[in-house]
């Protein structure tokens, strides 16, 4: 998002252990901690969309039957 379209939104407070502080710190040579933050959550918030997404969608296939057959789950089942 472009900064003239960004909306202002309340400020949130996040607390670090000061281990994961220091290693947040290391890597505000370019970004701020505030941007650090900002892409790290929409990362994690991308994530966990494409989840629900994946599971929604296998939902929707074993509503419509489509289930991988014997042979499907062998080949990709690990080996022990």
């Amino acid at each position: 998002m472009d900064e003239e379209a960004r909306v202002m939104t309340p400020p949130v407070t996040i607390d670090f252990d000061e281990k994961s502080l220091a290693v947040l710190d290391s890597f505000t040579m370019k970004l701020s901690r505030s941007e650090l933050n900002k892409l790290a959550i929409d990362e994690w918030l991308t994530a966990q969309m494409w989840n629900v997404e994946e599971i929604e969608s296998g939902i929707a296939e074993a509503d419509r039957g489509e289930f991988a057959s014997d042979e499907e789950v062998a080949k990709h089942s690990f080996r022990r």
